[in-house]
């Protein structure tokens, strides 16, 4: 993709831990990652995405829906666990 667009600036970094400027960026994108964290943390995730973005900044994201919270990834193939 940062091929397609040079002058882009592309981030891939652990979003939870990441600390950016506000204002830094015109889109946001998280495509199947943010189900893959625990629930507890996404609402102050999204809150950060949030003030990243510039103004009319875009977040496009694919996100889970359901009673899941993360997902095991070890064996041979990941497994969904379920909240407690």
């Amino acid at each position: 993709m940062s091929r397609m667009v040079p002058r882009a600036r592309f981030v891939k970094e652990d979003m939870t831990a990441l600390d950016l400027p506000t204002g830094s960026f015109d889109a946001v994108t998280a495509f199947y990652s943010i189900g893959h964290i625990p629930r507890r943390p996404h609402a102050a995730l999204f809150t950060r995405i949030t003030r990243w973005l510039r103004p009319g900044g875009w977040f496009p994201a694919a996100l889970a829906c359901g009673s899941t919270d993360g997902v095991e990834t070890t064996g041979s193939a990941p497994r969904v666990l379920q909240q407690s």
